[in-house]
């Protein structure tokens, strides 16, 4: 174990006094110096840096040895890892408990590990390069409702396979999926599964009120706790219906934002960047499977009236002359009308 007995500067990726679910677009580190095994002082530094190898070059030029924060993706890891900063990823729960966990030696405990990881890192042992493990990604269950969406052509069935995959896929409560009025700025439902009626009729669902950073920012947001936080429209409504936790991912075309899905948790949930990744994937290709059955059905529209326009029974000659729309000759009998 990595022993607190010199001088040493370690990071905690934060967000409302927990550590942040996902590293790579954490807003916050806490750094706090240790000597000789005591806390010497602590500094919050804003993290502005979208670019994997920036976020890696500040974090290092702060002089961290260690970062503790939740999931993070490996090109980031591996960024870290290359400029002599240790990763102590997959880790959960109120920063407070956390620190006393490392000093104590005590952050390997399965209470400290994000759920849905598959497995507890010993991290605050020096790690050999190229030993990193991989997560395990469910592929399997991402071609299944690849494919089956792939073979429908009504986009109110295209959400109902989705929404009911992602639930399943995770084992989470719920999910649903809201498309964006720009008119209205509000975010209308397109289909759920597993949640109740009542609230899905608890009313209207902004755009600006309802984690509305996730479509502002077009970035996945995930909510811890529900009863919280402000960025929860109907607070009152989730702890009524059973929600914990929620992950809200856009929907993006182009540069259209098409909507969001969301995905509710009967437990609080640190949701995983596997999580994360897993949900965003399935909302591309919904959105991109709604926008093909509105190709399609325009192209069938056209078909339809150019068929039309052929039919034999329909069509009229309305060929155009060669001389079209020039005055026609004068019979004799108008020549001297004309020319009177």
């Amino acid at each position: 174990m990595l022993l607190c007995y010199r001088f040493m500067r370690i990071a905690i990726s934060f967000r409302q006094n927990r550590v942040s679910p996902v590293f790579d677009v954490a807003g916050r580190i806490l750094l706090v110096d240790i000597d000789r095994g005591r806390e010497l002082r602590r500094n919050n530094r804003a993290l502005v840096q979208t670019d994997a190898l920036d976020r890696a070059r500040f974090i290092s030029q702060c002089g961290v040895e260690v970062l503790i924060c939740g999931a993070i993706s490996w090109p980031l890891e591996n960024a870290l890892v290359s400029m002599g900063v240790q990763v102590v990823a997959c880790i959960c729960g109120a920063v407070e408990d956390v620190i006393n966990a490392f000093f104590n030696e005590k952050l390997s405990e399965k209470v400290f590990s994000m759920p849905g990881s598959f497995y507890i890192r010993e991290r605050l042992t020096l790690k050999k390069e190229g030993a990193m493990e991989k997560p395990t990604i469910n592929y399997e269950t991402l071609v299944r409702i690849t494919k089956a969406i792939s073979t429908i052509q009504d986009p109110e069935e295209i959400v109902l396979v989705a929404v009911e995959g992602v639930t399943h896929a995770l084992n989470v409560k719920g999910c649903a999926l809201f498309l964006f009025s720009e008119k209205s700025d509000e975010l209308r439902l397109a289909g759920y599964y597993g949640l109740g009626n009542e609230y899905i009729d608890k009313g209207p669902v902004s755009a600006i009120r309802s984690i509305a950073s996730s479509l502002e920012d077009r970035q996945p947001v995930a909510i811890f706790d529900v009863t919280d936080d402000p960025r929860i429209q109907y607070p009152e409504a989730a702890v009524k219906e059973g929600i914990a936790s929620i992950l809200s991912t856009p929907i993006i075309i182009g540069d259209q934002l098409l909507g969001c899905m969301r995905v509710y948790t009967a437990e609080p949930w640190e949701f995983t960047l596997n999580d994360v990744n897993f949900v965003q994937a399935v909302s591309q290709v919904v959105g991109m499977g709604m926008e093909m059955c509105r190709v399609n059905k325009g192209l069938r529209e056209s078909i339809d009236i150019l068929e039309m326009m052929q039919d034999p029974k329909t069509l009229k000659d309305k060929r155009r002359t060669p001389y079209e729309g020039v005055p026609k000759s004068f019979s004799a009998q108008e020549m001297p009308q004309a020319t009177a």
